[in-house]
């Protein structure tokens, strides 16, 4: 009996070694972009190990179905995780993240109510990750009140300037500068080098149908009217393309803010704790 007792702490270090090695391996194919061999390590792990490790284990679960582009899956793992544990918080902002990801910035927002920070740094994260939802879900407001501060506020100050800015172009301008000059709803757009290409061909068809009019028979000419309802075609299509293109720039510098804002988000939450595992 005396020699079991005395072997037990022997036993345990052996099984405590043997679980930090697998965790090891698990990180290795992490790294090496092998998620899901990764993921498969973590989950026969989680089937073995003690309660006190079954959390960071859950944590590091939940990322290799991030980047498995599981998202679902890592909501679920994420959201096993309780208050107290180390990983909570970090796992919070990254839920945020993939909520966000999918467009579903009330989602986001509401993740970042319910966190409660004591630390003042994680606090000031947690107010600059509830800014930024709030201005991409408005998408393009004009004014926006932040409540965080320093660099944090400076950055949603600039992208919510550019936002303000995108909300001054008009698909129904750009249709009528391109019916009073065709290709002038594309420079509006912010596309000059298709200006040419939408004026020439109207000019052009026109030019044809006015000839016919005035050297052949007027109204009765063919020449006027094939050649003009190739030009009316051209013109009514290059109506419709200005006010078009308008949306499709918006929509363009749009993506371009959102993904610049997610870009920060997730630097801005490496910088706090570091590398993800």
């Amino acid at each position: 009996m005396k020699r079991i007792l005395f072997l037990m702490p022997l036993f345990s270090f052996a099984i405590t070694f043997s679980q930090d090695k697998e965790l090891l391996f698990a990180k290795y194919l992490y790294e090496k972009g092998f998620y899901d061999n990764a993921s498969l390590q973590l989950q026969l792990m989680r089937r073995s190990c003690g309660e006190e490790q079954v959390d960071s284990l859950t944590y590091y679960s939940g990322l290799c179905m991030e980047k498995m582009w599981l998202s679902d899956s890592a909501i679920s793992l994420y959201n096993v995780l309780e208050p107290e544990n180390e990983y909570y918080d970090h796992s919070r902002f990254r839920l945020a993240l993939i909520f966000a990801s999918k467009k579903n910035y009330t989602g986001s927002l509401a993740v970042m109510d319910s966190l409660k920070l004591d630390n003042a740094c994680n606090e000031d994260l947690r107010l600059y990750f509830a800014d930024a939802f709030s201005l991409l879900s408005k998408k393009s407001a004009s004014k926006h009140a932040f409540s965080c501060k320093g660099t944090f506020s400076g950055k949603l100050e600039e992208y919510s300037g550019t936002l303000a800015l995108n909300k001054r172009r008009s698909p129904f301008m750009g249709g009528l500068l391109s019916a009073l000059i065709p290709g002038l709803g594309r420079v509006y757009a912010g596309k000059p080098r298709l200006a040419l290409s939408s004026f020439i061909p109207i000019a052009t068809f026109g030019l044809q149908a006015w000839e016919g009019y005035r050297k052949q028979d007027g109204f009765k000419s063919a020449r006027f009217w094939v050649f003009g309802s190739v030009a009316t075609l051209f013109y009514i299509g290059n109506i419709y393309g200005s006010a078009l293109s308008v949306k499709i720039v918006k929509q363009e510098r749009y993506d371009i803010v959102e993904n610049q804002v997610m870009l920060d988000l997730r630097l801005s939450l490496r910088d706090l704790y570091g590398r993800d595992w």
